[in-house]
């Protein structure tokens, strides 16, 4: 296997059965793309991971295409693009995120080279362990529990020809829309875990094909409409390369592997922005989701690098964490979405927040944040009010 770096880009020439894993993220999701145009894993702030698997298979003229094809993957931002020639046809899979969507976006673009019939196969299972131990962990309501119940009354399956619409339980759809018919192949009483989409391409001909794919809860902040977000796919893809062209703010005198590392840091730090009502704020990582929760320490460090490209996300860093702070001036280690404290008392917490606050400040001459409101508060009263508790403290506790 043979890495390639260019202009900020990673580029892996592999086989097509090879693994090449890439996390992607947005204010509301994280997703992981498995470089053969699934995606091994999908997340909601504050829910659960949804999928178990999901795997797609292409053939053409019925024929499974060959696992030892070349293939190029290509990571960049929240984009994977693979592409792989087969002996009748150049494939290229497109998998990315929009800034704002709870959806996965996905064009197949297949430009034959002979006449030929492609189809694609989705295969697919649900993450039930974590559906159930966030239920009952971090998202565990009396109301959350009827309305999960009350779903499995209820039909579980809505198919149109360019739709399938599987609610699960009350509280949990993954549902799928395509401009290209969507035929199911396999179902449960609980949803479709496979279907296919398929077209005839005549020779010298390129045919695209959109797919969006959402899982969440019907009737709250993650709701959407897939075959709605369908229509959108082409600015989503618009959105996504402007995010890839503003991770390009290295000099041009670097080697292009020190690029791609800056553009890969930067937006690793970015993709942990999360967006829930109020709450807004940098995650810690990938397995801080649930409860969704940003951290004094962490924060701070991953704000850092942010700074010069995305300020008002890091005042949004700061105004979150304000609100989580007692008005003695004491800092758990981390807020919740919810703004409840996270794991008590820390004594580095407020050390960290005060230096945020400099820090953006400083950068960014908006004295203004100062004077928000943290509660009862302002913002600068309960970094005093941290600050002083944190000198007069006498404790070994960190």
């Amino acid at each position: 296997m043979n890495i390639l770096y260019n202009d900020g880009a990673v580029t892996v020439f592999d086989k097509l059965s090879g693994d090449n894993e890439y996390d992607v993220g947005n204010k509301l999701i994280n997703a992981r793309f498995d470089g053969r145009g699934g995606v091994s894993r999908y997340a909601v702030i504050n829910k659960f991971e949804a999928l178990d698997y999901l795997h797609t298979l292409f053939s053409i003229d019925g024929i499974p295409l060959n696992f030892s094809e070349d293939k190029t993957v290509t990571v960049i931002g929240k984009k994977m693009t693979v592409k792989l020639r087969a002996k009748k046809a150049d494939i290229e899979i497109r998998q990315f995120l929009s800034e704002d969507d709870n959806a996965v976006f996905i064009k197949l673009i297949v430009s034959a080279i002979e006449d030929i019939s492609f189809k694609a196969v989705v295969n697919f299972g649900v993450n039930y362990k974590s559906y159930m131990q966030e239920f009952f962990l971090s998202r565990f309501s009396v109301t959350g529990l009827l309305k999960a119940a009350s779903g499995m009354l209820k039909k579980h399956i809505g198919i149109t020809k360019h739709e399938i619409k599987n609610d699960i339980t009350g509280d949990f759809y993954i549902d799928f829309a395509s401009d290209n018919e969507l035929i199911p192949l396999e179902s449960n009483f609980m949803f479709v875990n496979q279907f296919k989409t398929e077209t005839y391409i005549k020779s010298r001909e390129a045919r695209v094909i959109n797919v969006v794919m959402s899982s969440g809860t019907r009737n709250d902040f993650s709701a959407v409409k897939a075959s709605e977000l369908l229509k959108k796919i082409d600015e989503a893809e618009r959105e996504a390369d402007d995010y890839i062209s503003s991770l390009k703010r290295y000099p041009e005198d670097v080697s292009e592997k020190e690029k791609a590392l800056y553009a890969s840091c930067l937006n690793c730090a970015l993709s942990n922005y999360k967006e829930k009502g109020r709450f807004k704020g940098f995650l810690a990582g990938l397995v801080y989701q649930f409860p969704a929760r940003t951290y004094f320490r962490d924060g701070y460090w991953t704000c850092l690098p942010v700074i010069a490209v995305r300020p008002e996300a890091v005042r949004n860093q700061i105004l979150t964490l304000s609100k989580g702070m007692g008005r003695n001036g004491e800092c758990p280690s981390a807020v919740k979405s919810s703004f409840k404290k996270y794991w008590g008392d820390h004594c580095d917490s407020p050390s960290f927040f005060t230096l945020l606050l400099y820090d953006y400040v400083a950068h960014t001459g908006d004295f203004s944040i100062l004077q928000e409101k943290a509660g009862r508060d302002t913002v600068l009263s309960v970094a005093v009010k941290a600050v002083e508790r944190l000198a007069n403290k006498r404790t070994t506790q960190a």
